[in-house]
């Protein structure tokens, strides 16, 4: 080998080091985030089943509890829900958007992505959970809106399924 090849791949190797390393830290971290959701899951006797990580939220349910399991995780505080979905009538997409006028056009801008779980008893309140927020979340919006409605026909059909077996 010369003694430009032997350069080059000396840089190419020193610049791959952080990027390695910087990785690593991020799936370490993306591994104790999940084990909070594994934990809860665990803390009532449950097992996850499915689940979705994205933006420092996570959501998890074992159908054969019936139970769902939420972690939200941000700058001040990490939220945690259990929903016993034997105690909801059905879960809705709440869309919560606004319109702006930009030049000559009108736009529509998403603040809100949620679902709302209605409990069978009225006097009970809804259930909200929060997929994305434009307040704390990125500006751009990544999977968020696909996540609502797979998680909202997943716990549509776990009700559907308890319902059958009361």
């Amino acid at each position: 080998m010369n003694s430009e090849a032997i350069i080059f791949l000396a840089i190419v190797i020193l610049s791959a080091i952080p990027i390695i390393i910087i990785n690593s830290k991020k799936r370490k971290k993306e591994k104790l985030f999940i084990q909070v959701l594994l934990d809860l899951a665990e803390k009532s006797n449950c097992k996850i089943t499915e689940r979705d990580l994205w933006n420092n939220t996570q959501i998890g349910i074992d159908k054969d509890a019936g139970k769902l399991f939420f972690v939200k995780k941000t700058d001040d505080e990490e939220v945690t829900k259990v929903v016993d979905l034997s105690e909801i009538q059905k879960c809705r997409v709440i869309n919560t958007s606004r319109t702006v006028n930009i030049k000559d056009s009108v736009q529509t801008v998403l603040e809100r992505l949620e679902l709302a779980f209605v409990n069978q008893d009225k006097n009970k309140p809804e259930i909200i959970l929060g997929f994305y927020n434009s307040a704390v979340d990125s500006l751009s919006l990544r999977n968020e809106f696909q996540l609502t409605e797979k998680w909202s026909g997943i716990v549509n059909s776990t009700i559907s399924t308890i319902s059958r077996r009361k």
